[in-house]
Order: C-alpha cells, then sequence, then structure tokens
C-alpha cells in the first residue's frame, strides 16, 4: 500500500524547502522561539525539528490519501506542479528576453535628426 521509494522522491525535496522557509520565519520571532533556539541538535533547534517531524507527517499523509483515492488524482496533481514549472519558465524566458532588448539599445532613446550635423 505505501510505497518508501516514491516517498523518499516526493515528500524530503519538498519538507527541505519548507524547513528552510520556516527557519527564515523563526529567525524574525519573538523571545519563546529565542529561548528555544538554543538548545541545537544536529544544527537544529528543537522547535524546528518538532516543526519538520509534523509538517513530514501531515505531507506524509497527503501523499498517502493521494494514493488511496486513485492514481489519476496523483496523474493530476503532477500534471498541476509540471504547468507551474513550465509557465514559470516561459516567464523566466519572457523577463530574459525583456532584459536583452532593454540593455541591447532596442528600446534606447535616439538623438533627433540633424543631432550629428
Amino acid at each position: 500500500m505505501f510505497n518508501f521509494d516514491e516517498l523518499l522522491i516526493f515528500i524530503l525535496p519538498s519538507e527541505l524547502l519548507f524547513n528552510s522557509w520556516l527557519i527564515r520565519k523563526i529567525h524574525s520571532e519573538t523571545d519563546l522561539e529565542n529561548k528555544l533556539r538554543k538548545k541545537i541538535v544536529f544544527s537544529y533547534s528543537i522547535t524546528h525539528i518538532v516543526v519538520g517531524i509534523i509538517v513530514g507527517s501531515l505531507i506524509t499523509w497527503v501523499y498517502i490519501a493521494l494514493q488511496l483515492l486513485h492514481l489519476a488524482v496523483y496523474d493530476y496533481f503532477i500534471l498541476f506542479i509540471l504547468i507551474i514549472l513550465i509557465l514559470n519558465l516561459i516567464r523566466q524566458i519572457v523577463k530574459t528576453e525583456k532584459q536583452f532588448k532593454r540593455y541591447s539599445g532596442h528600446y534606447s532613446i535616439k538623438p533627433p535628426e540633424g543631432f550629428y550635423d
């Protein structure tokens, strides 16, 4: 029922991304987190470890629920992620083209006629 290979491929990168975002967010929190952050285990504070375990278990349960619904739901989820990645790639290409045109003189201001006479 549960495939651990797919768990490693899907869960670990998403958990690492979420933990890096959460660590940046926690660094700007109140004194309670500052007191808890002083207790460090393997370069992670106790709050980071607890939140990582909670988030990892939640993501695991979502993944199991997707497998239980049917593989079609999981396929649509992967398709949705791929569409987002492709749209992001297209946006980056368009942004790069606009910067190239801006700095290559395509949009530059030209002097009036007779300026160089």
